[in-house]
This record gives C-alpha cells, structure tokens and sequence, in this order.
C-alpha cells in the first residue's frame, strides 16, 4: 500500500485544518520507529501517529491504546523536552515530496519564546522523524546516519538539517500548459503516458500515472499520441485538485489489488471494490487494521502450508523410490523367459554347469540365447529359481503401481488443498482447512478436543448468472463437499475445471432449465476459481448432481464422474466480479 507524494498533501491538508493552535500534552514512544503526539485541540484530544517503520510507513491520528515502554529511550527524552506544551503553529509540505514539518511555538527553561520543526521523512526504509530548533539546527533524531550509512547526506545531533536532495524531475505543483507540451516534445510519441509522467515528474506513483494516463486515453498502457490534448487537463485537473485540497481517500480491494490512494481511482472498472472516507487518517488507521488483519490471517495458515509442504516432499521422494523399484522390475518377463527356456532344454543341462546356450524360440529367425546358472542347483531347480525370481518380481510390480498410483491420488488432493489454502481470507476459512486436514489424519494432532468439536458454519461464495440463476462456489475442500453434496440437488448442474485443481461451482435450477448464457456464466466462474485462472481457453467439465460420485473413503473434495460435458471458456475476472455483486 504506496503512502505517495498525493497522500501525504492530503494529510498535510488534514492536519492544518485539525490541528493548529492545538498543545502538545504528551509525548510517547511505544516502539522504535513510532512516535505519537497527544493534543489538545477546541474540538478535544487527538492522537498523532508518526509511523517511520520500513514496512509501512504512515501519518495519521489513530485511537489504538498506547503501550509505552517502562523505559523512554533518550530519542523520547528529547522530544518530550522540547516540545511538550509547544503549541503547532503551521503544518508544510516539503513540495510535492513525502516530507511533512510540523512547525511548533514553544518556550525555554527560562520563558523566552523558541521554535522547533518536528520533520518526517516518509521515504520508505529511510523514513526518519528529526527534532530541529530554528535554525534548523538537529536537536535529535529517531535515525542517526552517518558517513559509514550514506556519503550524501548525514542526520546527526548537532549538524544543520538539509532536506531529502530533489530528484531531477520537474515540480508538478508549479508547471504550465506550455511547459508540459514542451516537455512532451522531448519524448517520442509512441513513450507510454505512464513512463512519462513518472520519469518527468515528482510525486507520482505508479497509480496516479497509470490513472492519469486511463482518464485521459481511455486505457492504462495508452501512449502519448493517443492521449493528445487530454493528458494536460487530466494532469492540471489533479493538481489543481491537490493545490485545492480537494481530496478523496479511497481504499482499493479486489482481485489481486489492495491499495490506497488520495483520490478515487476508475481504473480497474468492476473488478475492484472502492471505499470512499472522509479524512485520509480514517482511510489509512483503515488500511493498517486491514493489513493487519491479513498479516495475523496470513500467520495463521503458515502451520498448514508447513504440513502441505513437507508431506509434498515425503510423497515425492517416496514416488522417485517407487520409479527406480519400477524400473528393476523390467526385467522381470526376461526372468520368465529364461525360466521358459531352460525347462524347455533339461535334457541339455548338467548338474555343476555354470551357464548353458540355448535356442531362444520366440524370435523370428530364433536367436541363441546364454543364461548363467548356479552351478550347485540340478537343472530343474535353476529352472524354477528363475520362475520365483519372476513371481517375485511381477508381484512387488503389481505392489509398486498400487503405491504409485496412492501417492499421485495423495499429490492430486494436497494440490486441492494447496488451492484452497491460496483462497483464505478470514480465520474461520483457515480453520475449516486444519479441520479437514486434521480428518484424513495430516497433523494437527495436538489440538484440543474443544476445538475439534466446535462447530463450523460452512459458507459458499454465492454469484447469480444474467438469467438469474444462483451459483455456489467452495472455496476449500470442506466447502467443495458442502455445495456439491449438500447444497445441491440430483438436478442441479456441477462445473469444475478438467484435471487441475479448483472449486465445485454448483448452478441452483429449481426445475428451470437455464440458458447458454448461464451456462457459460457458471462455467466462467469455475474457471476464475480454479489454478488455471490465469490461462486462456479452460476446459471446465460440467454435469447432473446424480453423475457425480464420491467413493466410501474418498478425500474431502474429491469425486468422480463419467457423464459430462466440456466447455471452453477464458476466465474473466471482471464479469465474474459482477454477477459475485449481484450486477
């Protein structure tokens, strides 16, 4: 989730609107890389998170509870001396930078009126917070860097702050119509929209450019000289907007996507949710609880993904065991016909021979043939050491397939798992996963009978197709055998994808009979649930409930069936997304 150049002009709007006049009251350092103000402002207290972390970096208020070390660290000292009871005089923006100054009024031990700027410097894994007087003098800072961190630009106490050196970019908050065409006209008009805002202006993510470029070209990948015109008004438009502090924080959530912008974003169509807040501190308190909660989600599915990993190895390397066992069971028929051939020429051997050359009678012209002996067996007892070497042989084949055949059955329904695992989204699923793996006996031994009983209310994502039919889809095995086996009826219609692993879409009929549309709606759905998703032209089995059978012990999730038909469809994630929403 990007904090840009955009978002961090909205919290800078956000906090000169909020806060100015309010007092420093308190001061707490809970964490490393985390400083939070407390103020008193005419509307009452708010809570200033200054987040510095390398992994996500932010600014905003924030009404977590605060759990304060026992020990402030020398870093918290300072600020705490410095600016408790400081009054926030102006809040500025660096220019269109990730570097925000809270400029503050404060007095000295002696009651002489001082000033101090609290910088932060939200530039990924350099993010910083420095503490200055007014002479910009660094009075502390969160971290240090030295000469041994970087040769180009030192935060040490006692030194004179310098900003974050510009990148050679333009200033987008300060360019003209006339400027931007020029710049245009340095760059071939075949260079993408998006590779040109971001290599000749400041402040642009990713996003912004690729949004840009879709309002103004109609797609994200359009070039200069599809743009035309359009791209400086588009561009002036969302400046203007900043300069303006018209601002829209929105939270993006969908397929594949989960990010945050200050302003809306059209550029995924359908396929994405947007969640529109009023302050940016309430979209980004709401992206980190997010974040949050899908690291905690993510954490607890590391012990499954651990036992699918592991028993994936052991099945492997028993297959590879299994191939070299088959492989010496080849010789198996030579054995026979060896056995064959010496019964059928007793006659021609002697007690204490060590080999004998016979006439091997099964080519065409025959062949001779020479078969080594044991010298201290008779004749017919070589002949019958070669028939038990054969039975031998032919029975551990037969053994060995069976295994084979075992272990690539075991492999099909871990992939399932593995599939379904790549679907979890809340504790609850990641719980239905360990109870399905923990009743065909993978792990999970240790649990607690409490929680081996607890009940789970299983639920299917539901979608409706154009003709209004409704549609099921599991999204783990448990949920697979719920729809297929308990949700549907004998006249329902089931689609999974052909020989890969993926959900049981099941398409509720009630006695209708639905239309191609609808067919090939279910089927699409299918596809997009399925490990081929990202493939062209899925071949998606489908058939009657009646067809589909599950053996007497077979895996959650797994059926068979012989009556079917198959189409042919191309996953769409989009149209998918719709008939999920009900649109």
């Amino acid at each position: 989730m990007p904090f840009d150049s955009g978002m961090m002009s909205a919290v800078a709007h956000e906090l000169a609107n909020t806060l100015i006049g309010a007092r420093v009251d308190k001061i707490h350092v809970p964490a490393r890389d985390v400083v939070i103000l407390q103020l008193y402002t005419s509307e009452g207290t708010r809570r200033l998170e200054l987040n510095a972390s390398s992994q996500s970096p932010s600014i905003h208020f924030t009404t977590e509870p605060i759990a304060a070390p026992p020990t402030p660290s020398q870093f918290c000292l300072m600020l705490r001396k410095h600016l408790t009871s400081a009054r926030l005089r102006h809040v500025e923006q660096l220019g269109l930078e990730r570097v925000i100054a809270l400029h503050f009024d404060t007095r000295d031990e002696m009651g002489f009126e001082q000033k101090r700027m609290l910088v932060f410097e939200l530039i990924g894994k350099f993010s910083n917070v420095i503490l200055c007087d007014q002479a910009y003098k660094i009075l502390a800072v969160m971290r240090p860097v030295d000469f041994s961190t970087s040769a180009l630009r030192q935060l040490l106490v006692g030194m004179t702050y310098e900003a974050p050196p510009k990148q050679d970019k333009r200033d987008p908050l300060h360019e003209s119509a006339e400027l931007f065409a020029a710049t245009v006209q340095t760059v071939g008009s075949d260079t993408l929209c998006e590779k040109f805002l971001i290599r000749n202006y400041s402040g642009f993510s990713p996003l912004i450019a690729r949004e840009i470029a879709f309002v103004s070209g109609g797609a994200i990948d359009c070039t200069l000289a599809e743009c035309s015109d359009k791209l400086w008004r588009t561009f002036s438009e969302v400046i203007g907007n900043i300069k303006a502090g018209k601002f829209t924080p929105t939270f993006l959530s969908g397929e594949g996507v989960s990010d945050i912008c200050f302003m809306d974003i059209h550029q995924y169509g359908t396929r994405v949710e947007r969640q529109h807040f009023d302050s940016a501190s309430d979209l980004l308190l709401y992206a980190q609880t997010q974040k949050n909660q899908h690291n905690a989600a993510a954490s607890n599915t590391v012990d499954i993904q651990s036992i699918i990993t592991r028993t994936q190895a052991k099945i492997l390397r028993k297959l590879s065991a299994i191939e070299a066992d088959l492989l010496a069971t080849e010789e198996a028929e030579i054995l026979k016909l060896h056995g064959e051939l010496l019964t059928s020429n007793l006659y021609r051997i002697k007690h204490g021979d060590r080999s004998v050359e016979v006439e091997n009678y099964y080519t065409e012209p025959p062949e001779m043939v020479t078969i080594v002996l044991d010298a201290q067996l008779y004749p017919q007892q070589n002949a019958q050491a070669y028939y038990k070497k054969y039975a031998k042989l032919r029975n551990a084949k037969v053994e060995l397939v069976k295994q084979r055949d075992k272990a690539q059955v075991e492999l099909e329904y871990l992939a399932t798992v593995q599939h379904g695992l790549e679907q979890v989204n809340t504790f609850a699923q990641a719980d239905e996963i360990r109870n399905e793996l923990a009743a065909v006996g993978y792990g999970f031994k240790t649990r607690k009978k409490a929680e081996k009983s607890r009940p789970f209310k299983v639920e299917a994502t539901k979608y409706t197709t154009s003709g209004g039919f409704a549609v099921y889809c599991g999204r783990n095995n448990i949920q697979n055998d719920y729809v297929t086996h308990k949700l549907a009826n004998k006249m329902d219609y089931w689609f999974h994808v052909q020989k890969a692993p993926g959900s049981h879409v099941v398409m509720i009929c009630a006695g209708q009979q639905p239309s191609e549309t609808d067919f090939f709606e279910a089927a699409t759905i299918a596809a997009v649930n399925s490990s081929l998703k990202g493939s062209s032209n899925v071949p998606v089995d489908y058939t009657l409930i009646k067809n589909i059978k599950k053996p007497p012990g077979g895996a959650p999730g797994y059926v068979t069936y012989s009556t079917h038909k198959t189409a042919h469809v191309t996953p769409d994630v989009e149209l998918v997304e719709k008939m999920k929403s009900g649109k």
